[in-house]
């Protein structure tokens, strides 16, 4: 059992490493689908992608760089809701998810300047 999640871990970070521009690009969708799926938004929602992202990131042996295009992939998002929507709900639920992710750009890219 233990053998079969090592297995499955190693294929997901093999695919993540190789499709590094795919993967954000689809969690940036992933991320908006949630804004505009789901009405009210919620902390678990929030902190569980940025752990599976974390995750996800260090399994793919990502850079920082990453995150940071991650964030102006959201940062555009933003931008076009922002002017078709004005300061609505999904605006503000995308600048949350936007700040996040800036945050732990800033963070990883720091440690990887230190070590």
């Amino acid at each position: 059992m233990i053998a079969h999640i090592k297995k499955t871990l190693a294929v997901v970070g093999k695919w993540v490493h190789e499709n590094q521009g795919v993967f954000v690009g689809f969690f940036g969708c992933l991320i908006s689908a949630e804004v505009y799926i789901f009405p009210k938004s919620a902390d678990i929602r929030l902190f569980s992608g940025l752990a599976l992202y974390w995750i996800l990131s260090r399994i793919g042996r990502l850079s920082s760089i990453r995150v940071l295009q991650l964030s102006l992939i959201l940062f555009s998002i933003m931008s076009v809701s922002f002017l078709f929507s004005g300061t609505g709900v999904q605006t503000e639920r995308i600048a949350v998810w936007f700040i996040l992710f800036l945050a732990f750009g800033i963070v990883t890219q720091w440690r990887e300047t230190v070590s």
